[in-house]
C-alpha cells in the first residue's frame, strides 16, 4: 500500500530515491556480504551502539587482502557516508571506500589509505548511485596487527554532521541588529 507519511525523509533525484535518513541498517534491510564479525557480521549495520564498548561488536577483514561489503536493500543516490573505526589504544587504519551498482564496477569515494584514520570518519563525495558499499582496509598504526575494524556504517551520514559549522564573531552577532539613529 502507497504510503506517504514519512515522505519528508527522502526526496527524489533523477528518479533515485535520495534518503535523509540511514538505508546502510538491518532495519531497511541491508546485508553485510563480505567480511567477519565475532558475534553477527551484521553488526556494523545495527541501529544501536551502545554495545561499542565491549570491543566484540565490529566487523573485520584481513589488511589488503579481503574487505567489509555491504549491499543495500534497493539503488539509493547517496553523497555521503560516516563510520566509526575500532580504536582502542590508539589504533589507526588506513582505507578506501568504494561504491558500486553492480558488484562489478566500483567508484572510489574516499581514499585514506595513506592516512591514520580513527574513530568517527565522516565521507562526502559527489551524488551518485549506490547499491554496494566496499570497505579496504589498507594498513594499520600496529604493525603487528593484520586486520582492519569497522564498528558502524552509516549512509547517508546524519544531516546535523553535513551542514557547515557556523562561525560566531562579534560582527556577526550585530549583522541583524539596526543601527542606532
Amino acid at each position: 500500500m502507497y504510503n506517504t507519511e514519512q515522505m519528508h525523509l527522502v526526496e527524489i533525484n533523477n528518479g533515485f530515491i535520495a534518503p535523509r535518513h540511514n538505508v546502510a541498517s538491518s532495519s531497511m534491510s541491508a546485508t553485510v556480504i563480505e567480511g567477519k564479525s565475532i558475534l553477527s557480521n551484521h553488526v556494523i549495520l545495527d541501529d544501536n551502539l551502545k554495545y561499542y564498548e565491549k570491543f566484540r561488536y565490529f566487523s573485520y577483514h584481513y589488511l589488503k587482502r579481503e574487505c567489509i561489503k555491504v549491499q543495500l536493500a534497493q539503488p539509493y543516490m547517496l553523497s555521503s557516508m560516516r563510520m566509526l573505526l575500532l580504536s582502542f589504544r590508539g589504533l589507526a587504519y588506513g582505507y578506501t571506500v568504494e561504491v558500486s551498482v553492480n558488484n562489478e564496477e566500483w567508484d572510489m569515494v574516499a581514499d585514506k589509505s595513506n592516512e591514520s584514520a580513527r574513530s568517527w570518519q565522516l565521507l562526502k563525495f559527489e551524488p551518485m548511485l549506490v547499491v554496494y558499499i566496499r570497505i579496504t582496509g589498507i594498513h594499520s598504526s600496529n604493525k603487528n596487527d593484520k586486520y582492519f575494524r569497522c564498528v558502524h556504517l552509516e549512509a547517508p551520514a546524519p544531516i546535523r554532521f553535513l551542514k557547515p559549522k557556523q562561525r560566531w564573531s562579534i560582527s556577526r552577532l550585530f549583522d541583524n541588529f539596526l543601527p542606532f539613529v
